[in-house]
C-alpha cells in the first residue's frame, strides 16, 4: 500500500483539481507498432501503462532517444534501451509514490501526466546512435539544447552527466 505525506497528498490533489480538461494526447495503440512493450505493474496514481519504441527495428547501439507523453516530449541516452524503458517506467512511476517528487525531470514528467490522464503510453524515437559513452554524453545535450526552450521538452536542465569508469562526464552546457 502506498504511503503519502499529507504534504504529498495536497500538491497532488492541487494538480489533479487543476488539470487541463481538453484531450492533448494524439498518440493511439493504432498509429505504432513496437517490438519493445514493458508494461508498469504499479501505475496506482498515473495512467502511464508503458513506454515502447515507435519503430520495429531493433536498436542494440548507445543511442540518444526522444519519448513523447502526447505533445510533449523527454529526451535520454542510453547504452541499453530495454532496460532504459524499464528504469523510465520506475522513475516516474516512482514519482508517484512519493520518491523523488522535486525539481527534476522526472517530476516534470509526472506533472505533464497529471494534467494529461489521458496519456497511456509514452512512445520512443531513437534520434542518433554512436559507439563511445563520451560521445552519448555530449550527444545528448546537443538534442536537449536544441528542443530545451521549445515548451514541449520536459527534460529539467540543458547539462547531462554520466559516470564512465569511475569517473562523472559533462556535457559542457
Amino acid at each position: 500500500e502506498m504511503k503519502l505525506t499529507s504534504l504529498q497528498k495536497l500538491w497532488i490533489l492541487s494538480k489533479l483539481r487543476h488539470k487541463k480538461t481538453e484531450d492533448r494526447s494524439r498518440t493511439t495503440s493504432k498509429e505504432f507498432s513496437s517490438n519493445t512493450l514493458i508494461k508498469s505493474d504499479h501505475c496506482e496514481k498515473n495512467n502511464l501503462k508503458s513506454i515502447r519504441l515507435r519503430s520495429e527495428e531493433p536498436v542494440t547501439q548507445m543511442c540518444v532517444y526522444r519519448v513523447w507523453f502526447g505533445e510533449k516530449f523527454y529526451i535520454g541516452s542510453t547504452v541499453n534501451i530495454e532496460r532504459r524503458i524499464k528504469f523510465l517506467l520506475y522513475a516516474i512511476n516512482g514519482c508517484f509514490k512519493g520518491k523523488r517528487v522535486g525539481k527534476n525531470s522526472q517530476t516534470n514528467i509526472m506533472n505533464h501526466l497529471i494534467d494529461n490522464p489521458s496519456i497511456t503510453e509514452g512512445i520512443i524515437d531513437i534520434l542518433e546512435f554512436t559507439n563511445s559513452e563520451h560521445d552519448l554524453v555530449f550527444l545528448e545535450g546537443k538534442w536537449i539544447k536544441e528542443y530545451f526552450k521549445n515548451g514541449i521538452c520536459l527534460n529539467e536542465r540543458i547539462q547531462t552527466t554520466r559516470k564512465i569508469d569511475g569517473v562523472l562526464v559533462r556535457n559542457g552546457f
